[in-house]
């Protein structure tokens, strides 16, 4: 079992908010080829991010992960593969995808669930995978 501590919370946010304005450059790039819908989606999922950093700063310090399941360096790299995987996708589908499964994966470290961090860990490592 290993805690959550201060500083990983603070890598952990500052990749969320990475993500959420890699987000915001995919819109930019593709703005012409996305649809009005898909404009407002990936700005909503870009606000859930920032949002998410929020919570993880409030909440999430002394989260204790069972590392049977989950370690914090996996959250870690998966984090910062989906930031990569953001940054260089070529379709709004796996923009969103990608951006909602991190968005998940904050509300169940937030949460302090187990079960739901390593499905969500799994979720991101899919999303990133389809890019």
């Amino acid at each position: 079992m290993s805690k959550i501590l201060k500083e990983d919370v603070a890598d952990l946010e500052k990749q969320y908010t990475e993500a959420a304005n890699s987000l915001g450059t995919f819109l930019i790039n593709n703005w012409g080829a996305l649809t009005p819908s898909e404009r407002i989606s990936l700005r909503n999922q870009g606000i859930a991010l920032i949002n998410q950093v929020q919570e993880l700063e409030t909440h999430a310090v002394g989260v204790i992960l069972d590392d049977t399941e989950v370690s914090l360096n996996q959250i870690k790299q998966a984090t910062e593969d989906a930031n990569q995987a953001i940054k260089t996708v070529n379709s709004f589908k796996k923009a969103i995808t990608i951006a909602t499964s991190l968005v998940t994966l904050s509300a169940s470290i937030y949460a302090g669930n187990i079960g739901g961090i390593a499905s969500a860990l799994q979720g991101v490592l899919d999303a990133v995978k389809g890019s």
